[in-house]
């Protein structure tokens, strides 16, 4: 027997081998296997300690997690908000702990005293917190739906679900698959597991065969330019190359002639915009077309700067961003952390929230579902009405701010599951990349690669019809959890008796 120091380091260096194991399933690396083998270990770990321990490495766990995958954040308040490397280092822990503190809930329930739970309800009761957890981290003090188990399974074996039940409902599957995976290594009852998990895993098989929706007849061709004009932060907010920035967007414009729809990133001319700014009119002037680009707009009546989508056809639209950036584009907890902010000095870090009642744009022969970078992580931002048009997701956005990191990539995975979850085209324009052309089966058609300038230009079909998901939302999985943690607590009652 080791040591109990040395076990403890044994099994922190155990922690972080799961947790690389963790973020190798999500992109740029899509090894989609190696989350099951993260969360098998995890919970061998975690299964015959006393609560307290269990707790304590789970959060480990979730910290090693969080560290390797989102540690691009200090990136930004480094870079951009004024070289701090103390500051920067201190916001970015606290925040990689808060997300970590999650994980501290699945080891005080699942630990040495979960045997109380009979075998057949354990595996769904586990899945079910982990889930609740998932979607608690992703809506609780503004939300940070990132590294969801689900991502990660992404163009694997369960596309057609996603239209179904959506990303919480393939975190629980893999999850439960996992847990009854590791008790047929574990528990003698290894015959009954093994049928449990191939229950389960046909039912996953044959229900991914099925269609839950259908194409209409009204769907439309449409031939759209995207553009990428890779310019960096240090350069963009410097007020002298405003000029220079807006030759270059007028310039990159000439590669689409042939298109009826030109998509620029998010806030792509650093200025509040101004109806009569004539560096888009130039742009329409060519040829009748639809322009969407980000901009920041301020509203005369109340003074508020938001972060916008400007669409420009025969009428001009605005769309504000809903759900802003903690840290980058608002503070929370105001009293709290605004004196940090204040002294890391990121720019437009004061902007104010869209109305939450704005949603679709509608056009002559389509409908534009807009998401402005960091929303693209919300399904529930897509409109669920039922539209008569053809319907296309677009996400502008500016994943320049995290520099050569993973951000940019798992930005664009979580596109990818916003396509197979409405069987929708999703058009992606980002600033210094990765901008893109998703199909609505989750493949990515066509890029321009990261830190590069360029423009991609594509002829697709606009899709109508909606998928069970589009329709029902995260209802179903929340039902199926409240059902399961019911019955957990009705079982675990009578098993006291």
């Amino acid at each position: 027997m080791f040591p109990v120091k040395l076990k403890t380091v044994y099994d922190i260096i155990f922690i972080i081998i799961l947790a690389v194991l963790y973020n190798l399933s999500f992109s740029p690396f899509d090894f989609k296997f190696t989350i099951y083998l993260s969360l098998i270990g995890y919970f061998f770990l975690i299964y015959d300690k006393e609560k307290t321990l269990a707790m304590k490495y789970s959060f480990i766990y979730g910290f090693f997690i969080y560290l390797i995958g989102v540690s691009w954040i200090f990136n930004s308040l480094y870079d951009y908000g004024g070289k701090n490397y103390i500051l920067s280092s201190l916001m970015t822990f606290i925040f990689i702990s808060l997300l970590a503190s999650f994980f501290i809930l699945i080891g005080y329930i699942f630990n040495k005293d979960i045997r109380k739970y009979q075998k057949i309800i354990l595996p769904a009761y586990v899945a079910s917190l982990w889930t609740i957890i998932e979607i608690l981290r992703s809506n609780i003090l503004g939300g940070f739906p990132w590294l969801l188990v689900g991502t990660s399974q992404v163009n694997f074996i369960y596309n057609n679900i996603f239209s179904l039940f959506g990303t919480y409902f393939i975190s629980f599957i893999t999850v439960i698959l996992s847990i009854i995976f590791f008790l047929i290594l574990y528990e003698r009852e290894k015959i009954y597991y093994l049928k449990y998990f191939l229950s389960i895993f046909l039912l996953v098989i044959f229900t991914n065969t099925l269609v839950f929706h259908r194409d209409m007849n009204k769907d439309k061709d449409l031939r759209v330019s995207i553009i990428q004009p890779n310019i960096k932060p240090t350069y963009k907010y410097n007020t002298k190359n405003l000029n220079e920035i807006k030759k270059v967007i007028y310039n990159m414009s000439k590669h689409s002639k042939d298109s009826d729809l030109i998509i620029y990133p998010e806030t792509v001319i650093p200025e509040l915009y101004d109806d009569k700014e004539d560096t888009y009119e130039k742009i329409l002037s060519q040829e009748k077309k639809i322009l969407i680009s980000g901009i920041f707009r301020k509203d005369t009546n109340t003074n508020k700067i938001f972060n916008s989508m400007l669409v420009i056809g025969k009428n001009t639209s605005i769309y504000d961003k809903r759900k802003l950036v903690p840290f980058g584009e608002f503070t929370p907890f105001p009293k709290l952390f605004i004196p940090i902010a204040s002294m890391l000095n990121i720019p437009m870090s004061n902007l104010s929230e869209g109305d939450s009642n704005s949603s679709e744009i509608i056009l002559d022969k389509f409908i534009i579902h807009p998401l402005i970078c960091y929303e693209s992580a919300y399904p529930n931002l897509i409109s669920q009405k039922d539209l008569s048009k053809p319907e296309v997701i677009v996400v502008l956005s500016n994943d320049s701010w995290f520099g050569q990191s993973l951000a940019p990539y798992q930005h664009l995975q979580i596109s990818q599951t916003r396509a197979l979850e409405f069987n929708k085209y999703i058009l992606r324009a980002a600033n210094t990349g990765i901008s893109a052309v998703i199909d609505n089966h989750g493949n990515i058609k066509k890029t321009v690669e990261l830190n590069q300038r360029g423009h991609l230009n594509e002829i697709f079909r606009v899709k109508t019809g909606k998928t069970p998901y589009s329709r029902f939302g995260d209802y179903p999985i929340l039902v199926l959890i409240f059902a399961i943690m019911i019955s957990a607590l009705y079982l675990c009652k009578k098993n006291e008796r």
